[in-house]
């Protein structure tokens, strides 16, 4: 009984579902670039460095999903545009994370 007791204070502490979270994003980050199956980063991020060159922010890259965002949503994306793919991925999902963990914490206040 007191191993059952420790696992469900374990996952109610609120650090350890942070560092699942957390931990997940950067596999699932990593998988998908190894998978080349990130095409959305991609397409973030053609669209942030088309904005940088003055170039079409729409224009759809061969094997790249069709950017639909605004020019704001381009300039954010500058941060993670100029770092490698894979790390950019990575601080990407872990971005997304953190701001879905904060929402829910602000839910709570």
């Amino acid at each position: 009984m007191k191993l059952k007791e420790n696992i469900i204070k374990l996952f109610f502490n609120y650090k350890t579902v942070i560092a699942i979270y957390c931990i997940t994003a950067i596999i699932v980050a990593i998988q998908k670039y190894y998978l080349s199956n990130y095409g959305v980063f991609l397409c973030y991020k053609y669209s942030a460095l088309n904005l940088v060159n003055k170039l079409d922010l729409y224009f759809t890259h061969t094997g790249v999903d069709a950017y639909m965002y605004s020019p704001t949503f381009s300039t954010f994306f500058l941060i993670f545009a100029y770092i490698p793919d894979i790390l950019g991925a990575v601080f990407w999902n872990l971005t997304s994370i953190i701001l879905f963990i904060y929402s829910i914490y602000l839910l709570n206040m």
